[in-house]
């Protein structure tokens, strides 16, 4: 037998090749067949490596990295920005007698809606009623004495002539004088509205400029909401809002009428007034809105529905500039954006998007151009910069 010639498969069973001479009975016999076992396995592990099923083509095309895709699309939505916001009425005022003095008549209670040029109460009205009666007389005197002066001029001297016609002119001031009194003694109501606090009563004497009565307007009311400067890129004059209370289901609308041009000293906020129509007087002063400002159908605003508002945390910053990772074809892709200003987390592009473009939005830091992108989950952008996730795939 050669010395590279493997020995016939009968030599393993004799004791004297395997060196098992020294070996009788069962023992001999057990040694034996571990052997054996020992080379069937071993055969079995050497001929399964080059029996197993080669990969599939679908387990090779699952590579690159993981990723969620958002689909640009119209900005529907337009620009819009929630912010609480306090009720006030439209008009409200602190009325007063101004000259102060006893309390004639009340006219209305808390309560009360009263129109425009309504009575409210006289503050000691005949007082002055008769200081304006006495002041009548003194001009009907004073008028007929310089009368009679005038018919006898050159019989008297010229200057006496001038004292009675300066004495006309004093009472007749001293007259509309009183007649603004008079006036001022009636309290009434400069527009229409609803009486929401009464301090007065019959008999009482009210200082001079005391507040006697609260009138406030409640249909339209006025929202008053705190802006920042970075919320001022959304907010515009003529604006359209929704105005909803949490302990109501009802959503009233209006729009913003008046943009504050300077900050609050204190709060470093922009006041925006919103006005809204409310004729079942649902919204009252004091109370706390939620008001949605919303350029979407506005004419005014139609240029601006069309621009794109995103997250930050989807752009990437590189060296050259800022940007986002698109998906073309499997892979990642760079595209550069323009940018424009910010509200609060969502930046306007206005440029580098256009409809349809598959943007990057989860997994895009770690990515480089060209790099195998898995789209795990897909949805519609944008909402308020946000993804809509529940739309079907078109």
């Amino acid at each position: 037998m050669s010395a590279f010639e493997s020995p016939p498969a009968s030599s393993f069973f004799n004791p004297h090749f395997l060196g098992l001479h020294g070996l009788k009975g069962s023992h001999g016999l057990l040694m034996i067949m571990s052997l054996l076992l020992f080379s069937c396995k071993s055969d079995e592990t050497a001929g399964g490596s080059s029996n197993a099923p080669p990969p599939s083509k679908e387990t090779k095309s699952l590579k690159g990295t993981r990723v969620e895709v958002a689909i640009i699309e119209k900005n529907d939505s337009g620009l819009s920005l929630r912010v609480p916001g306090e009720v006030e009425g439209a008009k409200d005022v602190e009325l007063a007698a101004s000259l102060g003095g006893y309390i004639e008549s009340v006219l209305v209670k808390e309560g009360d809606h009263v129109k425009k040029g309504a009575l409210l109460a006289r503050v000691d009205g005949q007082t002055h009623s008769t200081r304006l009666s006495r002041a009548q007389v003194e001009v009907t005197a004073a008028k007929r004495e310089l009368k009679r002066a005038e018919s006898l001029k050159g019989t008297i001297p010229q200057t006496e002539i001038d004292g009675l016609a300066d004495r006309v002119a004093s009472t007749k001031a001293s007259l509309r004088e009183l007649q603004v009194n008079v006036e001022r003694s009636t309290i009434k109501a400069p527009f229409a509205g609803v009486i929401v606090r009464r301090d007065a009563e019959v008999g009482e004497v009210a200082a001079p400029g005391s507040p006697l009565f609260r009138l406030v307007q409640l249909n339209p009311v006025h929202i008053s909401v705190s802006l920042s400067d970075r919320d001022l890129a959304v907010a515009q004059k003529g604006m359209r809002a929704q105005i909803k209370l949490e302990a109501r289901s009802e959503v009233l609308t209006g729009k913003v009428i008046r943009l504050s041009k300077a900050a609050r000293l204190k709060t470093r906020s922009f006041e925006a007034i919103v006005e809204a129509e409310n004729p079942q007087e649902t919204l009252l002063p004091g109370m706390i809105a939620q008001v949605t400002l919303s350029s979407h159908g506005d004419k005014d605003a139609a240029e601006q529905d069309e621009r794109l508002f995103i997250s930050q945390d989807w752009l990437v910053t590189q060296p050259d500039g800022v940007g986002v990772f698109l998906v073309v074809d499997g892979k990642a892709s760079w595209r550069d954006l323009e940018l424009g200003g910010v509200l609060r987390r969502q930046v306007e592009v206005r440029s580098g998007l256009v409809k349809g473009d598959r943007l990057i939005i989860v997994g895009h830091r770690r990515l480089a151009d060209g790099d195998l992108v898995l789209a795990q989950r897909e949805g519609h952008c944008c909402t308020e910069g946000r993804v809509d996730f529940t739309q079907e795939k078109q």
